[in-house]
C-alpha cells in the first residue's frame, strides 16, 4: 500500500485511487451555469462548475469554496443531485484521471458572476443551447434532474411565502 507522501507526490494525474470532487448546479430562469475548463482534465471544454475536495473539508464547504473560486458566487448548498464517476483512460490502458463527483443543487446568495481560478469562462446557458456546448449525455441528464429539483424547491418556497411561513 502506498504511503500518504507517495499519494501526495502522485498528484491528480495517474492517481493511486479515485479523487472525490464536488460540483454546483445553479440556475437563472431556464439557464444553467456552465464553466469553460481552464485546466486538465477537460481543458477548453464546458462543464458544471466544481473541483476536488480538500482534506478536512466537508462536502458543503467544498461546494461553497469551488463556486466562489470558479465563478465568484457565494451559494447556499442544497440537496445532492447525483453522484457521477468520471474516468479518463489513456490509450495504453492507464487511468489518467479518476473522479467521483458529487453534484449539488445550489442557490445564489451574493456575488458577481466571473470566471475564476480554474475557469476560462463562466456563463448561464439556456437549456436549448446545452447541446451546443458539447456537454456529455451524462452532464445533460444531471442538469435536467437538477432543473426539476430546482423547480420543486422554488415552488415550495413560493407556497411557503404565500402561506406566510
Amino acid at each position: 500500500m502506498p504511503s500518504i507522501s507517495q499519494e501526495k507526490a502522485q498528484g491528480r494525474k495517474y492517481p493511486l485511487r479515485p479523487i472525490i470532487g464536488v460540483g454546483g448546479l445553479l440556475f437563472e430562469d431556464r439557464a444553467a451555469l456552465l464553466v469553460k475548463r481552464g485546466k486538465d482534465p477537460g481543458r477548453g471544454l464546458w462543464s458544471i462548475p466544481g473541483g476536488a475536495l480538500r482534506v478536512g473539508e466537508t462536502l458543503v464547504q467544498g461546494v461553497r469554496r469551488e463556486m466562489q473560486e470558479e465563478v465568484g458566487l457565494e451559494v447556499e448548498v442544497g440537496p445532492l443531485v447525483e453522484a457521477v464517476e468520471r474516468i479518463f483512460p489513456e490509450p495504453d490502458g492507464r487511468i489518467a484521471y479518476h473522479y467521483v463527483v458529487l453534484d449539488y443543487l445550489c442557490f445564489t446568495k451574493t456575488g458577481r458572476l466571473r470566471p475564476g481560478s480554474d475557469a476560462d469562462d463562466a456563463r448561464f446557458v439556456p437549456e436549448e443551447a446545452w447541446v451546443d456546448y458539447n456537454l456529455g449525455e451524462l452532464a445533460i441528464q444531471v442538469l435536467h434532474k437538477a432543473w426539476h429539483m430546482n423547480q420543486q424547491a422554488m415552488a415550495g418556497w413560493r407556497a411557503r411565502d404565500t402561506l406566510g411561513g
